[in-house]
């Protein structure tokens, strides 16, 4: 038995066809990745910014195979007299994948204004391209 296609099912799957294909070129722009628990990150051509935003927390970074992954932790001690002394411990871990044009041996940790930027370099290879109209 051979199903015929109306024009309106071929429609539907070249929407769902072209929605596919668009869902791997969406970009995340930096206002959006404020949601992101204090951590944004911004993409150029030059450099991948991270910007964490978590002014008590010590940040540190390790790189394993193309992984960025943030460790920050935050200790707080209570020094009031109150009955409940006591002491708070805070702590996250973020994986970040790294493209293979990211040079992870070149990463630089800088703190400005209480945030943390941890800049990882491009490589560099991009080339221009010249397209002319005949």
């Amino acid at each position: 038995m051979e199903v015929q296609k109306t024009e309106k099912t071929e429609k539907s799957e070249k929407e769902t066809h072209n929605k596919i294909d668009d869902f791997d070129n969406f970009e995340i722009d930096e206002d959006a990745s404020r949601c992101s628990n204090g951590i944004i990150t911004s993409n150029s051509y030059e450099e991948l910014d991270i910007k964490i935003d978590l002014h008590d927390f010590d940040i540190e970074y390790k790189v394993f195979d193309h992984i960025l992954v943030l460790f920050g932790k935050r200790k707080h001690h209570s020094n009031t007299s109150s009955p409940e002394k006591g002491r708070r411990y805070q702590a996250f871990v973020r994986p970040i994948l790294l493209s293979p044009d990211m040079n992870s041996d070149k990463i630089v940790k800088e703190v400005e204004n209480g945030i943390t930027h941890i800049k990882v370099p491009k490589n560099g290879t991009f080339k221009k391209l010249l397209v002319s109209y005949n």
